[in-house]
């Protein structure tokens, strides 16, 4: 009996291991055929992603093109800045230039002496307007000779411009491009 009884536990034992491989198959079987029936389903997630990377690609490269488009116009905008910079410190050079060139002609005028006076009204206050030579109906009263208290605090008196137009300056004359340009101007809009 111990022999029967034996063999009865190993045939047991054997159907209890063959259940579970059978078992372990079918859950195999099971796996494998939803792996066939999803592997379409996967190929599609696998072309979606790789055509997302091939236009994630594209778009670095449109984006790496761009940049550089918009460094190069940046560069050339900050070159054109540059040179607008360089101008208009040329441009106030040229303006303090000017501005000391009136000042010195304001102080000439004012250590210059009076100019005679003459039989014309205008000529006997050199053009200025004397508040005391209109009377309120609007006659005209008799002109002082002006004063030095009668001197308008700022007066210019402009060498180059009592020359007259018709003579031509010299070359020499202009400190800057843009003396010169404004003279020529001035000249063209007098013609």
């Amino acid at each position: 009996m111990n022999t029967e009884l034996l063999s009865l536990i190993m045939d047991f034992v054997v159907l209890i291991a063959l259940g579970g491989t059978i078992y372990y198959a079918m859950r195999l079987s099971k796996a494998l055929n939803n792996f066939r029936a999803h592997r379409e389903a996967l190929k599609g997630l696998i072309l979606d992603l790789s055509t997302h990377i091939d236009k994630a690609q594209l778009s670095i490269n449109n984006l790496k093109q761009t940049s550089d488009s918009a460094a190069s116009d940046l560069d050339d905008v900050l070159h054109d800045a540059r040179r607008m910079a360089e101008e208009l410190k040329m441009i106030n050079a040229t303006g303090d230039a000017l501005a000391s060139r009136l000042e010195r002609a304001a102080k000439d005028a004012r250590n210059a002496p009076a100019a005679p006076a003459s039989s014309s009204t205008a000529s006997q206050n050199d053009g200025y307007y004397d508040a005391n030579s209109v009377s309120d109906v609007g006659y005209e009263t008799p002109a002082r000779e002006p004063s030095n208290l009668d001197m308008p605090s700022f007066f210019i008196k402009d060498a180059d411009f009592d020359r007259g137009a018709e003579e031509e300056f010299n070359e020499e004359e202009f400190t800057s491009r843009a003396e010169r340009e404004l003279y020529e101007a001035l000249q063209g809009k007098k013609k």
